[in-house]
Formats: C-alpha cells, structure tokens, sequence
C-alpha cells in the first residue's frame, strides 16, 4: 500500500510482562529462536556448539567454524593459501579447555585457536585425521575421538599416542570410527563406536566393549553406537542408530532399553539417535535423526517430544538434531542438519507470537498488522492490511474476523484497516484505505458508516483515514489526505482544517 504513512511490516508479537522459568508442556511447546544462513551463519549443517569464557558462541558447521556475539556471524574458512587458517572447512567439534585454549575437531586434524593472532595451530599425528570428538578429562588432559581410533594429544610437545582396534587384542578398542567420548566419575572413557560401547581404563590400556545380545534382553539395544553422555546425577546415557537410548546399570553391567513405540506417544521419537544434554532442571534431551527433541520426564520416565512445524516459525527449524549444548546461563541450543541452530532461552519469551495459519479461521487473518488497540473491557483489537478487522481473546488465544462484505451494509467499509481507537465505552473507531471511516458498536455488533460526500461539507474530507485519536477534551481527530478532522462522537459532524 502506498499511501500508508506507516505499517508494521512484522508478524504479530504481543507483550507478555514479566519472566518466567523455562517450563514448558505438550499444551505449551517451547518457542525456539532460529539462526539460520538468512542470519549469517555460514552453512545449515550445526554439528557442534560451544559458549566460551568471553561469551561469544561458537557453532561448528560443513562450511567453516562461526563465531556469534549476538548480533552478528565471524565465519572461519580454510584457505588453501594460508597455513595458518583452519585445516578444513567441514567441523565437527569445538572445545574451550581448563585453561581457556580454543581446540577444533576438523576433517583435517586438531587445531588451536589463537584469539589474538586469529590463527589457528595445527596438531596431526604425522598424517591427515578426521576428528569427530573432543574431551579434556579431569586430569585436564585432551581425547580426541576420531576415524581412526582415539587419540590422546601430549599438550607439552605436540605428539600423540594412538589407541586403535586389534582383531587379535580382545582388550583393544573395538572399532576405529569413534562418534563421541564422555568420562564417568571414576575417570574412565566411555567410547561411542561404529561397532560397540567401549569403556577405556587409561591407566591399563584396557578397553572393555559391551555389545547388543540378542538373547540378553538387560544387554544395550544396539551396537551401532552414535552417542554417550554422563548426566548431573553420573549416570551414563547411549544413544544408538535403530535401537534407541539405553541407559547402564553399573550395579551388574546390565542396560535399560528405551525404544521408540508407535503406539505410545510418550515413547521416544525416534530409534536413530545423534545426541543429548541436560537441562537446568535435569532432564535429559536427546536428539534424533528424523524425530526431533525428545525430553525425558524424570518422575514418569515418559518423553515429551518437538518436532519442527511448518505453521510455527518457533518450532525446532528441522528434525534431524545433531548436537545438543546447554551454556553456563542455562540457554539450549540445538544444532540441525540444515536448519542451523536453533535457541531456547532459560527464561522465557518475553513475546507470544501469533501469524495467519492457512485454513484456520481462529487465526489472524493477515500477517501485516496496521493498528493495535485495546477497549475499556480489556479486549484487543488489531487492523490489518487487506485481513480487515480482528478481534484477540486473551483467554482463548483465539481470533475472530471482521470482514468487508459488499453484499451486506452492516459489514466494514474496508479490509484495509490503518487506525483503531475506543472513542466510547464499548465505542470503536476504524479509519480504513479508501474506504473512509465507521464507528463500530461492539455490543450491537453494527457498523456506521461515513465516507466523504461533496454534497455535505459537514463529511470527511478524504476517504483515506491514516489515524484516529481522541484528546483529553473528547474531541476525536482524524488524520487524512484531505487535511485534519475533528469531531465529537456524540455529534458526528466533521470539520476539517487544511493547509
């Protein structure tokens, strides 16, 4: 519309005041914020996600390593021409250790990050590594998990020592293709593998591999192994491709199983698992192939499940849910396959978001809101561009439409509705786009009707009504191409003041 003096080119956002705690249920599914490439950030692909001591957010992607500050991407690429660039572009983890060092899990091998140079240093163990996983220990040492088996860097001169699969060594790692490390209390490594969960005594050299027992019903569900966490309360968690998660029984070796149920809606999404993390009330997220988040409900041992919405722009922005990161604030981050990452903040939304929704007539009936304004009796009224009039129910979060109808006179002037006011108790005023101004009685639900007439120097100047206002006198003013307005409700005769 060009005539317009202004328009909220936005979607709908409401005020809500106050904060709450991030609490959420199947009646009122968490509102993700999305950092997509339309944002800045380099590539779709999220596959790790890391907040460092300085607070910027770092995201590792299949196009370089992004560093975010709120407001703006930094994006970190290999150059081919220039050693000192990150070794490859497709990233598969970032960690900040003890002492506050920057280390890069690449296609290429380990890099350290140098802040102030902005270069990177590269460790190989003499030969290109694929880095898959990064972990320091509590002894403040660096693991890497890798294609080639694990590793464990010496931070002093650079070298490493290398554990890797003997088929004549049942005590050796069972599969060089490593997807995720986490150590337990006790300090020993527990070994996410193609081919098996592996848990790593370094003091021996020892690895011991427990594997899917189709005849051990307490025996971990699968043995293509994809993720390993150890949660607040220490317990150790797998996630599996096809089997679902497990959860070990130290007691006596054993697992629980939870797999997905098609006919339990409470059971996990999806079999196909790529991570988890925790919440800042304990409860465990698990990230899945296909399937979404996946949250487990402590006192129920029962999922709730987000999944991505096509109609919701705060829903997860894909199901595929690579990596799963909770920051020192208690933020949530989840990063895609190509959606990106997407923020859930601990502390709520300080906005409901509310948009038109193709086939159903409770929702706003057009995205592009002219005018907001609320009534003596606490409703919301809202005009928008070409949706006509709509009408909020705080209570039911529900819409109502007010359109014009050229079959009935008792309908609006115009869907184009710019200005709204309450003129009187019960009393709106609507200033339309060509199609002049109504009073509308909300209790009656009847719709008066002025546009402008030459015969009648007493009518409105112009057919275009850009704002409607009452002043402290009662006296309503109108805003139009024809000049000023003004008149009392009580007496609709118009006077104009032109230039």
């Amino acid at each position: 519309m060009k005539t317009l003096c202004y328009k909220c080119n936005i979607l709908l956002f409401l005020f809500i005041q106050g904060l709450s705690l991030l609490a959420f249920s199947q009646n009122s599914p968490p509102k993700f914020k999305r950092l997509t490439t339309n944002e800045g950030l380099s590539q779709g692909h999220v596959s790790a996600t890391l907040r460092d001591h300085k607070g910027f957010m770092w995201f590792a992607t299949d196009e370089g390593l992004n560093r975010y500050d709120g407001y703006k991407f930094t994006s970190y690429k290999h150059i081919h021409e220039k050693k000192s660039s990150i070794s490859n572009n497709f990233i598969y983890d970032v960690l900040e250790d003890n002492s506050r060092n920057m280390w890069i899990g690449t296609a290429s091998g380990l890099d350290k990050f140098d802040r102030e140079k902005e270069e990177f240093i590269h460790y190989t163990p003499g030969k290109s590594i694929t880095v898959k996983d990064i972990l320091e220990d509590s002894k403040q040492r660096i693991w890497i998990g890798t294609t080639d088996g694990l590793y464990l860097l010496n931070k002093e001169n650079g070298t490493f020592k290398n554990y890797r699969h003997n088929e004549k060594d049942t005590a050796s790692l069972s599969n060089d293709l490593i997807y995720r490390l986490a150590e337990d209390k006790n300090g020993q490594l527990w070994i996410a593998t193609k081919n098996g969960l592996n848990r790593f005594n370094s003091e021996t050299g020892n690895f011991h591999c427990y594997r899917h027992d189709r005849n051990n019903a307490k025996s971990i569900g699968g043995s293509w192994i994809k993720a390993v966490f150890k949660d607040s309360r220490n317990r150790i968690w797998i996630g599996t491709q096809g089997s679902g998660i497990a959860l070990f029984n130290p007691a006596d070796n054993s697992f629980t199983n939870f797999r997905h149920d098609e006919k339990n809606n409470k059971s996990i999404s999806h079999d196909d698992i790529l991570s988890f993390a925790e919440d800042n009330d304990g409860r465990l997220w698990v990230g899945t192939e296909n399937g979404g988040i996946s949250v487990l409900q402590n006192d129920t041992n029962t999922f709730i499940t987000y999944k991505y919405d096509f109609n919701n722009v705060t829903s997860l922005s894909n199901n595929s849910i690579y990596s799963l990161y909770r920051d020192a604030i208690g933020n949530m981050w989840a990063g895609t396959w190509s959606g990106g990452v997407n923020l859930l903040p601990r502390y709520g939304d300080k906005f409901a978001h509310y948009q038109q929704i193709a086939g159903d007539r409770n929702s706003l009936s057009n995205n592009i809101v002219l005018a907001i304004a609320g009534d003596s009796d606490g409703n919301l009224w809202l005009g928008t561009d070409g949706g006509g009039l709509n009408h909020f129910n705080r209570k039911t979060k529900a819409f109502t439409r007010f359109s014009h109808d050229p079959h009935n006179r008792n309908s609006i002037s115009s869907d184009y509705v710019l200005s709204v006011a309450e003129v009187d108790h019960g009393i709106l005023a609507l200033g339309y786009q060509s199609g002049g101004f109504d009073l509308f009685n909300i209790k009656s639900g009847v719709f008066t009707h002025y546009l402008p007439d030459e015969n009648n120097p007493n009518s409105i100047a112009g057919s275009s009504v850009n704002h409607v206002f009452k002043d402290h006198e009662g006296i309503i003013w109108l805003s139009t191409w024809g000049g000023a307005v003004f008149f009392r409700y009580e007496n609709p005769t118009f006077y104009t003041l032109s230039a």
